[in-house]
């Protein structure tokens, strides 16, 4: 089976957990035996994933990205010629020129496809008349004409049909990503210098730590004020931000500076790899408590180290943590319920390291993507 994936970005670092997710998807498939293809654009393409990738990486040069178009002007010539009726697209995310410009293309081809939007279905305040205008024009036709509509959770389901008031719940199925797993097997192997050391933290210090993008869907802001209102319980507590920044972060340092804690906060910028997963494995919780978020990705990092976790309780994320039983979700409306599960999980620390090393292993065997990889394809022979 021949698979494309179209997203106008490809690099971790930039664009974060859809690039990841979409490269281990591709990887998984092409392990299994198909023949796969990823399509994007080159603004703040990482070719260091590129050279890394086992399967063909399709370039295109990408205009007025900084404006949020991501124009690819021989995109449409490329796929009238390349793309044919036995392929399937997986379009990743929905309102892109690039899926503009490939819905059409399927619809005069014939060509199957399959929409993973990846938590981009609300219309939140930032570019909402845009989208509700790619909508009326080829949005609500691409979701119409669908094979298969993916969401990640129940709670993305809800965020499909309140969208797109045409849909019904039973349209929509429901495939949580797997987990890329390969990196986790071993932990003993990947410790040996010590974060901490590196960013002068005591190891008595309470570490709470954050992964993923400096973005205010992230509600990094929210954990900043929670962690504060912790100080008075333990007072040794840091709060380690790993992640470049997506527009938030001059919010999220004017907070820290009101509150007077900058000694108590340490922004490492981007990591990946041994050393991000030695920051996980040397902290005492990582806690993400997200305004939208699809699913756990970031958390299930930690719990792959063996950290325990703390999550918004009415994301996706919250969905998949309740699911596997793999830690704490809490309301970002008031602090009281970060807080308790702050003073539980420091009680006795040991407990919650050993459920996180419990939820580990069922991960390990169950939920990865050499376990699951035929998930997507049953989708697309479906």
């Amino acid at each position: 089976m021949k698979i494309i994936h179209p997203f106008i970005f490809y690099s971790v670092k930039f664009a974060g957990g859809t690039s990841d997710l979409m490269y281990k998807i591709a990887k998984a498939q092409t392990d299994a035996g198909n023949q796969v293809e990823i399509w994007t654009g080159d603004y703040n393409i990482d070719m260091d994933l590129v050279g890394n990738s086992s399967f063909k990486v399709k370039i295109f040069r990408s205009f007025f990205d900084k404006f949020g178009l991501s124009i690819m002007p021989y995109l449409p010539i490329y796929a009238l010629l390349k793309l044919k009726k036995t392929d399937i697209i997986h379009f990743h995310v929905i309102r892109t020129w690039q899926n503009m410009i490939l819905y059409i293309v399927a619809r005069i081809k014939g060509i199957k496809y399959v929409v993973d939007a990846h938590g981009a279905v609300p219309i939140h305040k930032k570019k909402r008349f845009l989208k509700l205008f790619f909508d009326f024009v080829f949005g609500n036709n691409l979701i119409k004409n669908a094979s298969s509509i993916i969401a990640e959770s129940a709670v993305g389901v809800d965020e499909y049909v309140e969208a797109y008031s045409f849909l019904e719940k039973n349209d929509i199925d429901i495939l949580s990503p797997p987990f890329d797993v390969s990196e986790y097997k071993d932990l003993e192997k990947k410790y040996e210098h010590n974060f901490r050391e590196k960013f002068n933290i005591n190891k008595e210090d309470f570490v709470i730590t954050f992964l993923g993008r400096i973005h205010e869907i992230k509600g990094i802001d929210i954990l900043i004020k929670f962690f504060n209102e912790t100080l008075h319980i333990i007072p040794n507590g840091k709060l380690v931000i790993i992640g470049g920044d997506d527009g938030h972060l001059n919010v999220c340092k004017e907070i820290i500076n009101n509150l007077k804690i900058q000694d108590k906060v340490i922004f490492c910028g981007f990591m990946s790899g041994d050393e991000k997963n030695e920051c996980l494995a040397n902290s005492n919780v990582v806690a993400q408590l997200s305004r939208f978020e699809q699913g756990a990705w970031a958390p299930i990092e930690a719990v792959l180290c063996g950290t325990p976790i703390i999550v918004s309780s009415q994301t996706g994320a919250g969905e998949d943590v309740r699911r596997l039983n793999a830690g704490h979700t809490v309301s970002i409306e008031i602090a009281d319920e970060f807080i308790n599960a702050i003073k539980e999980i420091n009680s006795d620390q040991l407990q919650a390291r050993k459920r996180a090393l419990e939820v580990r292993e069922f991960i390990i065997k169950n939920m990865s993507f050499d376990a699951r990889v035929n998930e997507y394809l049953s989708l697309y022979y479906k």
